[in-house]
This record gives structure tokens, sequence and C-alpha cells, in this order.
């Protein structure tokens, strides 16, 4: 049996007295105090994701990189439109917008193409990262073992 605590009683009390309204940010831009430790640590040098660094003239060759990945996914999935995945990141961009600590200040359009150019991107380079990856293992188990390797073992694999 436990005896009351004055401290616990006092966690008790500021744990009833919380807000109930959690709030949906968890993009938080680095706090200046960590920036100012190193500064270029938090710049990307190469590809931005999310709105923060969009547009910099040094990450735009990764933003045409991101059209042509746009495209892939596009071509490895025609039965829905481009305008179908605008349509769906509308749907979703105030939500998306709500996840941002401070406001984001892409207009409308801005934002729905970098949720639509980023989130295709991610998805595509998954898929291709764990589809060459796979496909190596592959051959490399008929390499290995040639055709008497089972195919079902081949393919779960």
């Amino acid at each position: 049996m436990n005896l009351p605590d004055p401290l616990a009683d006092q966690i008790q009390i500021s744990l009833q007295n919380l807000s109930t309204n959690q709030s949906t940010c968890s993009i938080f831009k680095v706090p200046r105090v960590l920036r100012s430790v190193n500064d270029r640590a938090y710049e990307p040098e190469i590809l931005s994701i999310g709105p923060y660094h969009r547009g910099k003239d040094e990450l735009k060759m990764m933003e045409e990189h991101k059209m042509h990945y746009l495209q892939m996914f596009l071509q490895r999935r025609p039965e829905n439109s481009l305008t179908s995945y605008v349509a769906a990141m509308r749907g979703l961009e105030g939500a998306a917008r709500q996840y941002y600590h401070h406001p984001v200040s892409l207009d409308n359009d801005a934002f729905v193409e970098m949720l639509l150019l980023d989130g295709c991107f991610i998805v595509e380079l998954i898929y291709k990262t764990s589809y060459d990856w796979a496909s190596t293992r592959r051959s490399c188990y008929w390499k290995f073992f040639g055709s008497s390797v089972p195919y079902l073992m081949i393919c779960c694999y």
C-alpha cells in the first residue's frame, strides 16, 4: 500500500488541469538557440521536404527530380488522374497546415503542389528503393542457386 505523497498529489492536480485540446502541431522550426551552434547543420544542401526551404535556388534541381518522380508515380497508377490527386491534396490542405507550428506562407495552390510533389517523391523513392533492393536480392539468389530454387521462395523474399 502506497502512502500519500504530497508531490504525487500536486502532479495529479496538474494533470487534471491540463487542457484537453491537444495541439496537432508536430512540425516545428529548429529553435534559434540550437541553430546558433551551427546554422548550416539545419540547412538542406540538396533536397528539401516541406515548406520551410522551398524555393531556394540551391535546391531547385531536386524540384525537377520531384516532377520526374511524380510522373513515374502517375505512370504506375494510371487508374487515377493527376486531377484526382490534386483534389485529394486540396481536401487535406487544411489538416496538413495544422501540423505546422508556425503559419506556412505558401498560398493554397503552392501548398497543395508541395504536398503532392513531396508526398509522391517520398512514396516513389521508397517504392523504387525497395523494388531495386528486392530485385537485387532475387537476382543474387538466381545466380547462386539457379532455377532449382522454388519460385515461391524467391517471390516471398
